[in-house]
């Protein structure tokens, strides 16, 4: 009820102004460090995209697994292995596909700085 009373006198908070002069005092990101972190995504998005390649996989083997000791509808389920098995294709072709730039060598000096 109050954040609804709040949003009705159409006032700002304290925190936020806060925030917007922390935010205007912030020096901006320079270039090398936007190149790093570009970089440091890209990573990070190529290892999720085999993380989730490598889960299909597994799906697909547990899948595979299990059609072949159940009575009934074993057909169905190794089709659907199948299915899964080839969906892990695609993100494992998008990992592939990406070139993620190599991540400069890290020295004790760097950290000490």
């Amino acid at each position: 009820m109050a954040e609804w009373l709040a949003s009705r006198k159409r006032t700002a908070s304290l925190d936020y102004l806060a925030y917007e002069t922390i935010r205007a005092n912030e020096q901006p990101v320079v270039g090398q460090e936007q190149a790093d972190e570009a970089a440091e995504i890209s990573r990070q998005n190529q290892f999720g995209l085999r993380v989730i390649a490598v889960s299909l996989v597994v799906t697909a083997l547990i899948l595979f697994g299990l059609s072949f000791l159940t009575s009934q509808g074993g057909g169905v389920t190794a089709l659907l292995a199948g299915v899964v098995l080839l969906t892990a294709l695609i993100p494992w072709r998008a990992a592939a596909r990406m070139t993620p730039l190599k991540k400069p060598a890290e020295t004790a000096a760097s950290w000490l700085q």
